[in-house]
């Protein structure tokens, strides 16, 4: 066990804290190391500060307004309008006043299920940080080659390397040198930067939704390692539109949905269910999926989804 707490880096805002909330609830219940949550803010209210307090119960809870320490973050929205600075919050993690040598960051949209201090001890070595590689196959972004292209919503960092290295800068750099040719924005400077010294992490450390949507050939994984990911994933990412707060239930909802609703259900803001519930409609997301994709109802994997769907609605309602 690590005598420092291990920090926990994510960014949010007022819109998000329902998800922000429910995602820490999931650390604490699973994690039996201390933490210390970083958050990453712009814009938050006293009243949801308190709520998130009150989740992260005995573990230590930090609020940084970004802008307020790194100058160049205040610059990036003004040089680059059509990027969001809250996309861009991690770029300055090593800069802030923490002196932690290495910390994990997560999104928003994330679940965690297993112990993060197992993730935290995984082996770095020289490596910047250590991530889960993305489904998506890009090997060049405005002229710049990838040694990989992994996916940023769970990383890993090595922050005291980062910050020697000076990478806040070549991140913020890249962005602004790159700023048309982004697609993916944050994800894919952080690419550029970072993949030629980014240690490959297992896939249940970032299941993300293309692995349940389709059968994948993932060639950097092994068979065992994707079933594990979907079966068993320490980190569910409900990437892309397959959001518990988007689509709650039914048949194109995502199999690992009902863990989201438990873990909210114990946090102070569980009665914000019934308002996700009461906005969706469940006729107008069928036929969208069914207009969208011709042949998802038909794939095998639809079906192994469904009973996966079904398996956890009565584990996650029957309380675990």
């Amino acid at each position: 066990m690590p005598e420092d707490p291990i920090p926990v880096y994510v960014s949010s805002d007022d819109n998000y804290v329902v998800h922000l909330c429910t995602l820490i609830e999931s650390i604490v219940e699973n994690t039996r190391a201390r933490l210390h949550f970083i958050i990453l803010v712009d814009s938050l209210s006293d009243k949801n500060k308190s709520i998130i307090i009150k989740v992260c119960g005995d573990h230590q809870v930090s609020f940084v307004n970004v802008e307020g320490h790194i100058k160049d973050a205040a610059a990036l929205p003004a040089t680059c309008e059509h990027i969001s600075i809250a996309t861009c919050y991690r770029y300055f993690i090593p800069e802030l006043p923490f002196k932690y040598k290495k910390g994990i960051y997560l999104d928003c949209d994330v679940i965690v299920r297993g112990d993060l201090l197992n993730l935290f001890e995984f082996p770095l070595g020289d490596n910047y940080i250590a991530a889960v590689e993305d489904t998506l196959r890009i090997k060049r972004i405005g002229g710049e080659a990838l040694s990989r292209y992994f996916n940023s919503g769970v990383m890993l960092m090595n922050i005291e390397k980062m910050r020697a290295d000076g990478i806040s800068a070549k991140l913020y750099d890249t962005t602004i040198r790159l700023a048309d040719k982004l697609k993916y924005f944050d994800q894919d400077a952080l690419n550029i930067v970072l993949s030629a010294k980014a240690a490959r992490l297992p896939p249940k450390w970032n299941a993300i939704s293309p692995i349940f949507r389709k059968a994948l050939s993932w060639s950097v994984y092994t068979k065992e390692e994707v079933s594990q990911a979907i079966y068993d994933p320490q980190i569910i990412h409900f990437t892309g539109p397959d959001k518990p707060w988007k689509i709650p239930y039914g048949p194109t909802a995502h199999p690992w949905t009902p863990a989201y609703f438990y873990y909210l259900s114990h946090t102070p803001l569980a009665f914000e269910r019934e308002q996700i519930i009461k906005k969706f409609d469940p006729a107008k997301c069928f036929f969208g999926y069914w207009k969208r994709h011709i042949n998802f109802f038909a794939r095998i994997q639809y079906f192994k989804m469904r009973r996966l769907y079904s398996k956890n609605l009565k584990i996650y309602s029957e309380g675990k």
